[in-house]
Order: C-alpha cells, then sequence, then structure tokens
C-alpha cells in the first residue's frame, strides 16, 4: 500500500471525522465575504499546512472541549464559491490529511473555525441546542501534485520513435519535449492520448525527450504539471529478439534475429536468471560487467553455441547489434541494440515459457527443452483418491503440449517432468477447468456523430448470456502466459433498461452506446444521473466480459481480450482549401475558409501530390505566403486546423483536400 494511503488512513483512525452532508447550518455564514462571530467561541490556533511526501496536512494547536468541535472547508476558489466541501473533527487531535479527500493535480483553498454547542433554557423549563460560531482562520493554498508518468513501452526504430505512456494515476494527457544530442528542448506534443509516434526524427540520431503528465480543470481553467521523465533513443533498427536453449547439459545455443543496418553483433553472459534492468545495471556503453563471449562483423552471423558452461548452473545471455557511423566530424560513433533471455541447465527444473488458455477450456503449455531428457511425462490427477497417476509420455524433442478441457463444472490438474532413465525433474503444474466462457474478441469503439458519448460493438461469445461494459482511463498489461488481459474491473456502463424506467449494466446485445444518462428521480426529487459517460479529450479504453446464464463470472483466464481504445473529442472540421496561386518572385498564396473554434492552422508543402508532407508555416489567419520557391516547379498544399481540446491537450482536425500551384 502506498506511504500515501497509509497515513491518510492512520489520520482518519484517529481524528474522528464526522461529514456534514447537509449545507452550513444557518447562522454561520452571512455572505461570502462577511462573517457572523460568536464572542466567546476561540478561533483557530496555529492553523497551517504541513506536507510530508505527497500527502497534505491540515495542522492547528487548539486542545478543543467536548462541546467543540473544528470544522473544515475547502474549495477550487479562493472565495470558496466553486464546489464547496466541509467536513468536522471531534476531539484535540492536531493534524487532519486532507489529500484523501483530494484529487490530484488540483489546488484547494482550506480554512477552518470552531464551532461550539451550549445548552440555552426555554420558557417551558426545558433545553434547546445552539450553535455559537468562531471566526475564520486564515486560508490556506493546497496544491496537489500532478501524477508521475511511466513510459510502459518506448521504442526507437530508423524512422519513428514510439512511446506507450501510462500514469500512476489518472491524467488528463501528457506533454512532451524533445532535444537533438545536447540541445535544447522543444515541445512536439501535448496530447490527451497515451500513444504517441515521433516521425519528425532522421535515422542515426540520438534524440532526448523528457515528459510530464498535465491535469486540467474545467471549472477553474487551471493546468497542473507533473514531474518530468527523461528518456533517450537512437533512431535505428528495430528491436531484438534473443533466444537461449540448452544444446546439451553443458551447451547452450543463443539465436537473434537480423538487425538491418546493424554492422555486427557481439554476444555477452552472466551468471544466473536476471532482469534486463539487473544485468545492465551500471553498465555505461561498455557492458563491462557482463563477460563477452564472442563479437562478429557483419549481418549475416546469428547464432552462438556456447560450450562453456556447467551442469545444473542457470545463465542468462545478452545480444547485442552494434553500428558505427562517421559523426560530422570524422569520428566513429557506434549504436547499439540489446536483446536478452536466460536458459537453465538444471536438469531438476521445468521452465515452462508460455500457458495459452483457449475459449474451449484447454491449455496450450510451452516449456524450454531438457538437455540430456529422453522424454516428458505427464501425470493427471485422480479426484477421487488425490494422486497424481501415469498419464501420457511424450517424445524428447517435443517442446509443448495441449491440454484439454475438463467436464462441465470441474477441473482437471495435471504435472509435467522431464526424466532421464530414472531421474525425474521437479514437475510443473497445469490445470483446465470446464464450461469456460470465453474471452470477448473484436472490441470496437468509435466517437459517436455528436462527439457526446462512444459506440461500442464486440463479437458474440458461444454460451454468453449477456455482456457487461467496463470503462477505464488505464491499459491493464497483457499476459502472455494466460493470454488475456490482467484488467481488476473499474467502472460499469450503464444503459437504460428495456422498459425504459431504470438502469442496468447487464447488456444483452453485441453493441451499446457509452453516454451520459440520466433518469427521473422519485415523485418531487431531481433527476438521478446513472451513468456518467465519457469526459471529453480523454482517452479511454473498453473491455468487456461476458457471463453465463448463472450470472456467475466468465471462468479460467481467458476473461478479458484486446480491450478498444478510443480518444472523445468533439467534431472539428478540416479546412477547405480554396485558393492556390502564385504571386511570383519565388512566392504563392493559399487560402482556405474559417474552421470555427480554431486557434491556428499548419500549412504542408509537397513536391508531389502523393508524396511526403513537410511543415511549410502556421498561422492565426485563414491564409499563408509561401516564400523561397524555385520558378517553374509545383507545388501541392494542404491545411490542418489546431485547437486545443476540452482538457488543454492538442487537436488537429482533418487535412484539407490538396491544391496544386506552379511557382514563376
Amino acid at each position: 500500500m502506498k506511504k500515501k494511503a497509509v497515513l491518510c488512513m492512520l489520520a482518519a483512525a484517529v481524528s474522528g471525522a464526522v461529514f456534514l452532508t447537509e449545507p452550513q447550518p444557518a447562522g454561520r455564514a452571512v455572505a461570502a465575504d462577511e462573517v457572523q462571530v460568536d464572542a466567546g467561541v476561540p478561533a483557530v490556533e496555529g492553523w497551517g499546512g504541513e506536507t510530508y511526501g505527497d500527502v497534505q496536512y491540515a495542522v492547528w494547536e487548539n486542545h478543543l472541549d467536548a462541546d467543540q468541535k473544528l470544522c473544515l472547508e475547502w474549495s477550487l476558489k479562493s472565495d470558496f464559491t466553486l464546489d464547496k466541501e466541509y467536513l468536522t473533527l471531534d476531539g484535540s487531535v492536531g493534524e487532519y490529511c486532507l489529500s484523501k479527500h483530494f484529487q490530484e493535480g488540483h489546488t484547494y483553498y482550506v480554512r477552518a473555525y470552531i464551532v461550539e454547542t451550549v445548552k440555552v433554557s426555554d420558557r417551558q423549563g426545558g433545553w434547546n441546542e445552539e450553535k455559537r460560531y468562531g471566526p475564520y482562520s486564515r486560508t490556506i493554498i493546497m496544491e496537489e501534485k500532478a501524477p508521475e508518468v511511466d513510459a510502459v513501452d518506448f521504442t526507437a526504430e530508423a524512422d519513428r520513435v514510439t512511446m506507450r505512456l501510462e500514469s500512476a494515476a489518472p491524467a488528463s494527457g501528457f506533454e512532451i519535449q524533445r532535444a537533438q544530442g545536447a540541445g535544447r528542448y522543444k515541445r512536439i506534443a501535448k496530447t490527451s492520448d497515451n500513444v504517441y509516434i515521433d516521425t519528425e526524427v532522421e535515422e542515426g540520431t540520438t534524440y532526448r525527450y523528457r515528459i510530464r503528465t498535465f491535469v486540467f480543470e474545467p471549472k477553474t481553467r487551471l493546468t497542473t504539471y507533473g514531474p518530468w521523465k527523461c528518456l533517450r533513443a537512437v533512431t535505428w533498427g528495430r528491436e531484438m529478439q534473443v533466444k537461449a536453449m540448452p544444446a546439451g547439459s553443458k551447451s547452450v545455443k543463443v539465436s537473434w534475429n537480423r538487425v538491418p543496418g546493424a554492422t555486427g553483433y557481439r554476444v555477452y553472459r552472466v551468471a544466473g536468471i536476471h532482469k534486463t534492468e539487473t544485468v545492465l545495471k551500471g553498465k555505461k556503453s561498455s557492458y563491462r560487467k557482463l563477460k563477452l563471449l564472442a563479437s562478429f562483423q557483419g549481418s549475416k552471423v546469428r547464432s552462438y553455441q556456447d560450450t562453456k558452461v556447467k551442469a545444473g548452473e542457470a545463465y542468462t545471455y545478452v545480444v547485442t547489434a552494434c553500428r558505427e557511423m562517421a559523426s560530422r566530424k570524422g569520428a566513429a560513433k557506434t549504436y547499439v541494440l540489446q536483446g536478452m533471455d536466460s536458459v537453465s541447465l538444471d536438469f531438476g527444473r521445468m521452465e515452462i515459457v508460455r500457458r495459452r488458455r483457449r475459449p474451449d477450456g484447454s491449455v496450450r503449455v510451452t516449456w524450454k527443452k531438457k538437455a540430456g531428457a529422453e522424454g516428458y511425462l505427464i501425470k493427471k490427477r485422480n479426484p477421487a483418491t488425490g494422486f497424481y497417476e501415469k498419464y501420457l509420455r511424450l517424445p524428447a524433442k517435443t517442446g509443448a503440449h495441449t491440454f484439454l478441457g475438463a467436464a462441465p463444472g470441474t477441473t482437471d490438474q495435471y504435472q509435467i517432468y522431464a526424466y532421464r532413465g530414472n531421474v525425474f525433474s521437479d514437475g510443473a503444474e497445469v490445470s483446465t477447468s470446464g464450461e469456460p466462457v470465453g474471452k470477448t474478441e473484436n472490441i470496437q469503439a468509435y466517437s459517436t456523430v455528436d462527439g457526446q458519448g462512444v459506440q461500442l460493438s464486440w463479437s458474440r461469445v458461444e454460451g454468453a448470456a449477456y455482456y457487461k461494459i467496463y470503462r477505464s482511463r488505464m491499459l491493464s498489461a497483457y499476459d502472455g502466459d494466460r493470454d488475456s488481459y490482467d484488467f481488476r474491473g473499474e467502472e460499469t456502463v450503464k444503459v437504460a433498461n428495456r422498459a425504459g424506467t431504470g438502469a442496468t449494466d447487464e447488456i444483452y446485445a453485441t453493441y451499446a452506446v457509452d453516454r451520459r444518462l440520466e433518469l427521473p428521480g422519485a415523485a418531487g426529487r431531481e433527476r438521478v444521473l446513472v451513468n456518467p459517460g465519457p469526459e471529453q479529450g480523454l482517452v479511454y479504453y473498453y473491455y468487456v466480459q461476458a457471463f453465463r446464464a448463472d450470472r456467475s463470472k466468465a471462468v479460467g483466464a481467458s476473461l478479458f481480450g484486446k480491450p478498444a481504445r478510443v480518444l472523445l473529442n468533439m467534431p472539428f472540421s478540416k479546412p477547405v482549401l480554396y485558393f492556390a496561386k502564385s504571386l511570383g518572385g519565388g512566392k504563392a498564396s493559399v487560402k482556405w475558409s474559417p474552421v470555427e473554434g480554431a486557434k491556428k492552422y499548419y500549412v504542408y508543402r509537397s513536391d508531389t501530390k502523393k508524396g511526403e508532407y513537410l511543415l511549410a508555416g502556421k498561422t492565426v489567419k485563414n491564409g499563408f505566403t509561401d516564400k523561397n520557391l524555385q520558378p517553374g516547379k509545383k507545388y501541392f498544399y494542404k491545411v490542418k486546423a489546431y485547437r486545443p481540446n476540452a482538457v488543454g491537450a492538442d487537436l488537429y482536425s482533418e487535412a484539407s483536400q490538396v491544391q496544386g500551384v506552379t511557382a514563376w
């Protein structure tokens, strides 16, 4: 559990917080800037704010009597007119954790006062309770930081750098800056999409990136930024795929894919099975903490036989693809890609590479072949006795097997062993279950025509009675062993029921629309919000889960297929490019119809109609003059409109039609 959550729970436990469910009692505040104060009720002493790590606390020094309470108020605006919230605190604890009430990336204004409950006699000889109020404390400002960003996938190729980004908590989007070599950073994107592809790069170039989250508050129109995360990329080649397999009890074969542009490969080894960050920690550019086994010139060699290993040991192999390029100053520069894999020569350990569950309940298991094994033995558990019994033998060349699904309502359990004579490895366990409901496939998500909702569809699942849709701001990790996405479930999408009198999250078709849904409340009451729908300018992932008629979940590992991803934006018209004319002197003028809401226009130019279009300029007007053109040459233009979207991220329209003009 995070430190922030633990501190907040402890503070709440000792403070005795009581939430007010009704507006502030009459008699406290006369107007926004005019406060009614009762004589004798003390002021809040030592009032202030403290930050422990990323946790915000309100602190004070008063020791409250039994008939006194401390009241806290906070708001998104300094005059307390926007999203004002309250709570009262019992006891004499001098601090309270407010972060659990705050959203990350927002700024709050907080003040406090003391309320005292006294008994006043009435004319009938009884007693009435009366509340008296002390003065407001000074207002303190508490800023909740925007979450940090994680680069879950950062891949550099010859002509692009692809970033798949994720934040520690949901954010409005990401700001991305780039620098070349030792140059200064320049912003290249502010996006609410969590996937960004930088195509404005040159092959064989070193780039530095820094990325941070931002949180946009639509009510105050304020944006808060998280800390920078720095990354580095060299644009060439493609990701390396390395495979290490036993070739005997004292031999390992290491193989890898061909990397275009590589001028050579190097093979390294380290004892034990390690993760990448462990193996390469502190390596710098020399890989000096690893043992160099072989070095090859050229790109033809793609395997290496390591015979200097010991039986029973485990090893990790790192293969690097190298590329030497001459720099502008004439000195050679070396760029390196790397991949890795681990292998065990311990006969007593079965290495399962993948478990892939199928919709019919069967499980396909792949393992690394054992050096010196005569074959593999599969045992199946007898549910009557609880013992595993011989089930099947497989030849030594076998590296995979499909285990059939169990009978309806049951689970079958197996163990796989490698054997050599009377010597057996440890068993690897496999289980299959009966009557599974397959994972939902082909999930599609599109913005509705009005940009206010998301249209969803998916393929029918055999045996499913209904479906549930989950709306999430986060992409769950893919589990290759189970062939599913590790989704824990968040907010379900609700739609109006067939009668139109209520809402349900059980979908009996293979399509639905996620949009804001309000239903009439009880007599005399306001309408009830039953489905908030997606928000403008944000990226969402939609997961669909199938259910059987008995209302139990889909079983096994095939719960969630690949989710649909959608970025919800209001419709943004593209410009209509209606004028293109040469002005002489190597100049050309283009004009287009203005687009409602556009803050800027980007003009792109190409030498051929279907060629690569490069940015010629940007303007706030609906016309542009291009200069320094070559007389007698024809140029082609198209225009995109730009505006910030609903959360302040960059939004570009589709490109206009193309117009050509010959310069003179």
